[in-house]
């Protein structure tokens, strides 16, 4: 048996729209469809999303991230990847890192 290796990415969200869990998760499935179309068939799970840090953490397959990052690219707003991590842990020291960085400047 094969174990499903994931990709988790860090990503700042800058946008004017408010947005939640479920509607992040949405806007980016729906960018995927129309930028790729049926090959962009790819389970994507936002396990984090703070309203007040605007940064999310969304878990995607390892071939699928490459195509994550082009679909936030694409989408609108401002959609930066921070970090690329194969833990979910390692993207969570980067968030703290990040927001301490955040404060200091």
């Amino acid at each position: 048996m094969v174990r499903f290796k994931n990709r988790y990415l860090l990503v700042h969200v800058e946008s004017e729209t408010e947005f939640t869990l479920y509607t992040l998760l949405n806007c980016i499935k729906d960018s995927i469809k129309l930028n790729f179309g049926s090959c962009g068939d790819t389970h994507i799970q936002v396990k984090y999303y703070s309203a007040l840090t605007n940064m999310a953490i969304i878990r995607v397959s390892r071939d699928s991230a490459v195509m994550l990052q082009q679909a936030l690219f694409f989408m609108k707003g401002r959609f930066r990847c921070v970090h690329v991590g194969g833990t979910i842990k390692s993207c969570q020291l980067a968030l703290i890192r990040y927001n301490k960085d955040a404060c200091i400047s």
